[in-house]
């Protein structure tokens, strides 16, 4: 079931943003606008989510996102074939004229929150153990799925043992293993007391 949540990113639910190479700006440049094919949006993606957003493409921005490249990328050359989590904003559709056929492209913008994944680590998670369609990670496409991209890059990080460890503070176990905690600290001054 699909539900509007405009706060706040769904955690059940995530963009998976493929294209055809690393050879693309969005892999080099932390942050800016992109721009994807219409065509292509929503394959691979169920058809009461594909209902839904196709609807407002504008709600899009309440999942975190993936953009990965395909893989067995040309351009590659045996290095890791990148992939970014992702956050994007500003989803809409241009109209762009090509041949005499006005084509529906979509544009957003987009800033990464992190760069340590690739997209051979992201197509061999448990989401595409039981996806028997190979083609899926060999072609460009803007697709929904239903998974906590959320967690599984969380428990990337946590597999990470070059994450900063706090300076300010001492803990038991590095990185810490609850992903859902936050901690907040503030100056004790007086024009804080409001």
């Amino acid at each position: 079931m699909v539900f509007r949540n405009p706060e706040h990113w769904r955690l059940d639910q995530f963009n998976l943003i493929c294209y055809g190479s690393a050879d693309y700006p969005i892999f080099e440049n932390p942050a800016g606008p992109a721009d994807f094919w219409g065509t292509r949006m929503f394959e691979f993606t169920a058809p009461e989510i594909k209902e839904y957003y196709a609807q407002d493409i504008s709600q899009l921005m309440h999942l975190p996102t993936v953009v990965v490249a395909e893989l067995g990328s040309a351009s590659q050359l045996g290095n890791p074939v990148p992939a970014r989590f992702t956050r994007i904003s500003n989803v809409r559709r241009v109209s762009n004229n090509v041949r005499g056929m006005s084509i529906g492209d979509v544009v957003f913008d987009y800033r990464h929150l992190d760069d340590t994944i690739t997209s051979k680590a992201f197509f061999n998670s448990n989401l595409f153990e039981a996806n028997e369609d190979w083609f899926e990670t060999a072609r460009t496409h803007w697709a929904v799925k239903e998974w906590d991209l959320l967690g599984w890059v969380s428990d990337r990080r946590k597999e990470r043992h070059d994450l900063a460890k706090p300076r300010f503070f001492e803990v038991d176990r590095w990185p810490m293993s609850k992903q859902h905690d936050v901690a907040v600290m503030m100056s004790f001054q007086a024009e804080f007391d409001p």
